[in-house]
């Protein structure tokens, strides 16, 4: 019979290490491709550039609502390209955290959904900080 928790999680230490690697080596890639992405898209004040008359003259009222329009989408453009990037990261330090906390892969195999919460610090009821089992 199996003597883990029915909730216990059975991963591999050198792939979890591997799985972060390049969970952050693509968090790398994909936040330098963002910058140029960005700059492609341009910045969310094209309105007041001054290689963008159109929108800065006044007088040019009809542009103006679709140079504000581009601004307000590029600006969210920006904050999610930086948001998948940070999340991805993050996502990378999670997974490192979570294997560095377990000394052996028994004690990785038989941690408990609780036991990964207290690493993560994900489950706000957890204040404690992680203890090390190796």
């Amino acid at each position: 019979m199996n003597d883990r928790p029915k909730d216990a999680v059975a991963l591999d230490r050198e792939d979890m290490f591997g799985l972060a690697e390049a969970l952050r080596s693509d968090a790398e890639r994909f936040l330098k491709r963002a910058g140029e992405i960005n700059t492609a898209i341009g910045s969310g004040n094209t309105g007041h550039r001054e290689d963008r008359a159109w929108g800065a003259d006044p007088r040019n009222l009809s542009a103006q609502p679709i140079v504000e329009f581009h601004n307000e989408l590029a600006d969210r453009a920006h904050r999610l390209l930086e948001s998948v990037g940070t999340g991805m990261s993050n996502l990378s330090g999670i997974t490192e955290a979570i294997v560095a906390r377990f000394g052996d892969q028994d004690a990785l195999s038989s941690a408990s959904v609780d036991d990964i919460s207290v690493v993560t610090r994900l489950d706000p009821s957890s204040d404690q900080p992680p203890q090390d089992n190796r």
